[in-house]
């Protein structure tokens, strides 16, 4: 079961208070080395939480059909579509709040092109074009890292923290405001700062805060995106992908509501069957970057960690 955004974020909080507590800001004591930015980089590069979200972001192709897109309209011309990446650039930005606390951003530029399969002929359901786009993104992760002691005694980096990813193209006209996750029991999870909203990962099974589910739960998922103009938008989530490229899902959000330029898209999902650590990828693309074969591509895309048991 998802455990409760309200104890997890009081877990992180405390946390935080209890590290940063015992050494304030302006009595950094020891630098942070290169050899322990190092080693941190290192850290968050083999963590299966973190790695998932970079697999996730590349399809490899266009999607093949047995992908679950259901249907937009009955005027559709893209029928499939999806990244393929070239190039992936990664920086990483370090915070040193005390000597055993470290707040590293990581940032990922991603140049990838899109690949539309689609049709000019109204109704058609086999696609007889592939346009190609261009695609630019850049992804952001805050990572929370600490410096605890080992069962040997040494000192060593950990993770303690991880945020949700947020990125897309620049000056995009699409962007996710809210997602929100609703259980079985009627519990509702919201996330508004998507790189400010941290999840405690550790070993399987006993990850505190990361969201958590069984396999086959049902979950329902709903994305509030602002856009720039009033034509329906379309919204999917990748998820299921491990850190190898298995596994990959998608699935089409419906539109439910639409208030001047808010929409409000919604989705049932079934938790998959195998475990592990994962990132579901939300996608939501401006109309016009799939049905127009000339506009430049306008995306805004979150990805939220979670664990299958």
């Amino acid at each position: 079961m998802l455990k409760s955004k309200f104890s997890f974020l009081a877990l992180i909080l405390l946390g935080i208070v209890l590290i940063a507590g015992c050494t304030k800001e302006s009595e950094i004591t020891s630098p942070l080395s290169n050899s322990d930015k190092e080693i941190i980089k290192q850290i968050i590069e083999n963590d299966d939480l973190i790695a998932t979200s970079d697999v996730s972001l590349n399809d490899g192709t266009y999607l093949p059909p047995d992908f679950d897109f259901g249907s937009l309209s009955k005027e559709i011309y893209p029928l499939r579509w999806g990244r393929v990446v070239k190039k992936v650039t990664r920086e990483y930005e370090y915070e040193q709040v005390n000597d055993t606390l470290v707040v590293v951003t990581v940032i990922r530029t991603v140049e990838s092109d899109l690949k539309i399969a689609g049709t000019y002929t109204q109704g058609q359901t086999t696609p007889d074009t592939v346009v190609t786009k261009p695609l630019k993104e850049v992804f952001k992760r805050k990572v929370q890292v600490v410096k605890r002691e080992s069962a040997d005694g040494a000192k060593r980096w950990r993770i303690w923290a991880v945020s949700l990813v947020q990125g897309g193209t620049e000056n995009s006209n699409i962007v996710i405001k809210k997602i929100a996750l609703t259980l079985p029991n009627g519990n509702v999870v919201e996330v508004t700062d998507p790189l400010n909203q941290f999840y405690r990962p550790g070993f399987l099974g006993h990850r505190e805060g990361v969201p958590a589910f069984n396999p086959s739960q049902p979950v329902k998922v709903s994305v509030t995106v602002q856009s720039a103009t009033p034509d329906t938008d379309i919204v999917s989530m990748t998820f299921g992908v491990d850190r190898f490229g298995f596994h990959r899902a998608r699935k089409l959000f419906r539109l439910v509501s639409q208030d001047g330029t808010e929409e409000v898209y919604e989705a049932n999902i079934k938790v998959h069957l195998h475990r592990g650590s994962f990132n579901a990828m939300i996608h939501a693309i401006s109309r016009e970057s799939l049905f127009d074969d000339s506009a430049p591509v306008s995306v805004s895309v979150w990805g939220v960690p979670y664990v299958v048991f």
